[in-house]
């Protein structure tokens, strides 16, 4: 059940991070990342970029070179 795990895992989060302080993290690294419009892409989660997922628009990256 969908509901019940987010519930849960609120629950873990709590005890966590203000219950127990057994989870605090030191570093959260951060970048930015510029594209082209004619991408497709995610965005990187805590496990890094999901790169196999990007798509390119070929036909819009043409249309944008001049070709």
């Amino acid at each position: 059940d969908p509901v019940e795990r987010q519930v849960l895992y609120r629950a873990a989060e709590k005890i966590l991070v203000d219950d127990a302080a057994g989870f605090a993290p030191l570093y959260y690294p951060v970048g930015s990342v510029v594209t082209k419009p004619y991408l497709q892409r995610t965005y990187p989660t805590v496990g890094g970029n999901e790169w196999y997922t990007w798509v390119l628009d070929w036909d819009a990256k043409q249309e944008a070179l001049g070709r």
